[in-house]
């Protein structure tokens, strides 16, 4: 196959680089393409700016072609390649509903009640979705789910209320009777003030926060894990507030009392008091917290329950969390 002038091959000599991009990056080119610019098409999907553009980077990088060109305030246009690569990108995309489609049909088939449990935590961000979305591609699964805290949770699997909870790893590695199949991994994010003096840059370096105050997100799943962090980065930050409420902490790094170490970050980059904040990866390597789906260890192994994981691995998938 020719693209822009150049022979790509469709039969790779090594399969493992036969899909180079994704779906997710190919649905956002086109959006790009039919709204004329990168914010139109934020708006359109309704996700950040940011992960339009990160994706759009990803794919072109993927592809070594250079699809858009970017103006100045005035959107963008696509290149030749980029209009050759619309088109086969709409194509693609067709033939994966087609194949969604078929395989809705095919979970019409599957059946049953599964309780769930999901630590207080994650559920804001994607217990919601993830009910809706299973319930459309299970229709006669009676899916029963709950948002709880670390020993609800546990305690819950234990005497069979939930037969499969979301977590942490790190919140339930003391627990040798649970097994875990991780389903996602979460990059933490330093959150600063919106005029602070590093907000402006694209990634933060923690060790230029050392004289800074901190905000502590004082959870037990997470504390120990970004006190971790602080210490790898050899710094010691005054404490000046701490509180298990993100959305404090949130408030707190708004109103300019100091930083803060957080795992997941609300769409929005407002507080609740509509304080202007900002979320920013941290420059020195970090370990990701793994999200998981746990379960009784001496527990019958049921389709239903795999069915539950593999979908959840597809789920976090699909919202820019890596598996």
């Amino acid at each position: 196959m020719t693209l822009g002038g150049r022979k790509i091959s469709s039969h790779p000599k090594d399969k493992r680089t036969m899909f180079r991009f994704t779906l997710k990056q190919c649905s956002y080119f086109a959006a790009v393409a039919e709204h004329g610019g990168i914010a139109q098409a934020a708006r359109a999907l309704n996700v950040s700016q940011p992960a339009v553009a990160f994706a759009l980077d990803k794919l072109e990088a993927a592809l070594e072609l250079t699809l858009l060109e970017r103006h100045h305030a005035r959107g963008v246009s696509l290149t030749p390649q980029g209009e050759e690569f619309l088109a086969l990108a709409r194509k693609l995309l067709a033939s994966a509903e087609a194949v969604d489609s078929a395989a809705r049909g095919l979970s019409v088939q599957m059946d049953g009640a599964l309780s769930v449990g999901c630590l207080d935590t994650l559920a804001p961000f994607y217990l919601p979705g993830l009910v809706k979305a299973f319930r459309t591609y299970f229709p006669n699964v009676e899916l029963a789910a709950s948002e709880q805290q670390r020993e609800p949770v546990v305690a819950g699997l234990r005497d069979g209320r939930f037969e499969a909870v979301i977590a942490y790893e790190s919140d339930m590695a003391d627990q040798p009777d649970l097994v875990f199949d991780a389903v996602a991994s979460v990059q933490p994010r330093v959150i600063l003030p919106s005029d602070h003096a590093l907000a402006s840059r694209k990634v933060v370096s923690l060790k230029l926060l050392e004289r800074d105050p901190y905000v502590a997100l004082d959870l037990p799943c997470l504390k120990s894990y970004f006190d971790r962090l602080l210490e790898r980065a050899e710094i010691a930050p005054p404490t000046v507030l701490s509180s298990p409420s993100l959305e404090v902490v949130r408030s707190a790094v708004g109103n300019g009392l100091g930083f803060s170490l957080i795992a997941l970050q609300p769409q929005a980059d407002l507080t609740y008091d509509g304080k202007a904040i900002a979320a920013r990866p941290i420059r020195e390597q970090t370990p990701p917290l793994q999200i998981v789906v746990g379960y009784p260890r001496e527990a019958p192994d049921t389709e239903l329950r795999q069915q539950f994981i593999s979908f959840c691995r597809d789920f976090f998938a699909d919202r820019s969390v890596a598996a």
